[in-house]
C-alpha cells in the first residue's frame, strides 16, 4: 500500500487498459507496441511509430554540425 492508501493492485485492477512501464524502457515494450498500433491504428499508424523510432537513431548517430544544422537535440 502507498503512502496515500491506495493499493496499486488493486488500482491497476480496475483499469481496462495494460499499464506499460515506459520509463526509457522503449527497446523493451516496443515490438508490443508496435502489434498493438497495426491492430488499432492500421499500417498507417505502425509506419508513424517506425518513423519515431528512426529519428531516435538518426539522430543520435548525427555529429554535432549535423545536430546544429537540423536544431535537433541529443537524444538521451
Amino acid at each position: 500500500m502507498s503512502n496515500d492508501g491506495i493499493d496499486a493492485r488493486q488500482n491497476r485492477a480496475g483499469l481496462e487498459h495494460p499499464v506499460i512501464d515506459s520509463d526509457g524502457h522503449w527497446i523493451e515494450y516496443g515490438p508490443h507496441l508496435a502489434k498493438a498500433m497495426r491492430r488499432y491504428g492500421g499500417d498507417a499508424a505502425l509506419a508513424g511509430f517506425a518513423n519515431f523510432g528512426k529519428r531516435i537513431v538518426n539522430t543520435i548517430a548525427s555529429g554535432l554540425a549535423q545536430r546544429l544544422d537540423s536544431r535537433h537535440g541529443q537524444e538521451a
